[in-house]
């Protein structure tokens, strides 16, 4: 489908309402000549804003700024998700519409730590027993570039623009930071003691590192790839796994050792509140952040906290043994949970707070990631 549009307002806002997530857009703004090419992201009605890409960078801009939009023909979209399997050094590809698997892609040794570029076309998985990182192309679910990083790399996170890759080296207490234009590490950051989880604030601007042997949170700041503040949780705790709330002001990280939930004010980077739970590891937030979910390793369950009172609201049986894979699909309908000792992945019906089906994956499947891949 090819249209466009120019002078009429209204007319020109309606397109957007039109177009699927990372289709290619040609704008010409009012007051230029000039076209500029975009990745489409999302439209809001209500405030008239449209997200897109650029090069990387996340732009925000009204549609009434806009002279004229050329489309490129419609993409073919799938959510999939794509699960490590530890054990048999694989990745299986889930098609969330179906609920198979439809490839298993061989990667490198012990596949640990997983996660997509917000665009789709790449997955980065990191390989703790050959201390390498393992980039999928999601248009042919080949692997297309194994980049070494440092001692024991355990967890990947990209970051909300797609341009880079922190990779945690558990072994060598140290973050592996990766350049997704070309495949390169470009910096390698000290961080506290057995780096596990590591998440980007909602802006990009801060990436926090859970450090599960000190007890300690680090915090990059991103421009500058060095460590500005370090978050003291106290001995024992043994943090694992951090999400933001939509707005960056709270997180919520999986103390494994303490089975608890902190709650952090990201204003001071204090710990502000927490929630008792039994050996809580993997946690994922619901896309209106109202709700906190958490695998509980040894309760073969997740928690569901409400963000408002932080009081559990439910608890979800799953497999047994669920590991650090949990993420929602991109309409926030359904969560996908990794059950590492049972080789399935279950799926949560987010409205009925229940498992609707089971799927069987590799062998120990570790944490797991959801995206939506077009073409």
């Amino acid at each position: 489908m090819n249209f466009s549009s120019k002078g009429n307002q209204s007319c020109i806002c309606s397109i957007f309402k039109k177009i699927q997530p990372l289709q290619t857009l040609t704008i010409l703004f009012k007051g230029s000549s000039t076209p500029v090419s975009v990745s489409f992201m999302s439209f809001d009605s209500t405030t008239n804003c449209v997200k897109a890409s650029v090069d990387g960078r996340i732009i925000v801009f009204s549609c009434r700024d806009v002279m004229g939009v050329g489309c490129s023909p419609a993409l073919t979209c799938s959510v999939l998700s794509y699960v490590a399997n530890n054990q048999d050094d694989t990745v299986s590809v889930i098609d969330t519409a179906t609920n198979t698997v439809i490839e298993t892609i061989p990667v490198g040794d012990r596949p640990t730590g997983i996660d997509i570029t917000p665009n789709g076309t790449r997955v980065y998985v990191s390989t703790a027993g050959n201390d390498s990182v393992s980039v999928i192309n999601t248009a042919n679910n080949q692997v297309v570039a194994t980049i070494p990083v440092g001692d024991g790399p355990v967890e990947v996170a990209v970051n909300p623009s797609g341009t880079r890759v922190f990779v945690s080296n558990n072994n060598v207490d140290s973050v592996s930071v990766i350049n997704t234009a070309n495949n390169q590490v470009i910096a390698t950051i000290t961080v506290g003691d057995g780096p596990q989880g590591i998440t980007f604030t909602p802006d990009g601007s801060r990436a926090y590192v859970a450090n599960a042997n000190e007890s300690t949170i680090s915090v990059i700041n991103t421009s500058t790839n060095m460590v500005d503040n370090t978050i003291t949780l106290g001995a024992g705790n043994g943090p694992q796994f951090i999400v933001f709330t939509p707005d960056g002001l709270r997180a919520y990280v999986t103390n494994l050792q303490s089975d608890t939930v902190f709650e952090i004010d990201t204003t001071n980077n204090m710990v502000i509140d927490s929630i008792a739970l039994n050996n809580p590891i993997g946690i994922t937030i619901s896309p209106d952040g109202a709700l906190v979910y958490v695998t509980n390793n040894t309760d073969d369950t997740v928690s569901v906290i409400d963000t408002y009172n932080n009081m559990v609201v439910n608890t979800i049986m799953v497999g047994d043994g669920p590991q650090e894979g949990i993420a929602f699909t991109p309409e926030g309908t359904r969560l996908y949970v990794s059950n590492g000792n049972t080789n399935t992945v279950s799926v949560i019906d987010a409205a009925m707070g229940i498992v609707v089906e089971t799927i069987t994956v590799g062998n120990r499947p570790f944490d797991l990631t959801v995206g939506r891949v077009c073409s």
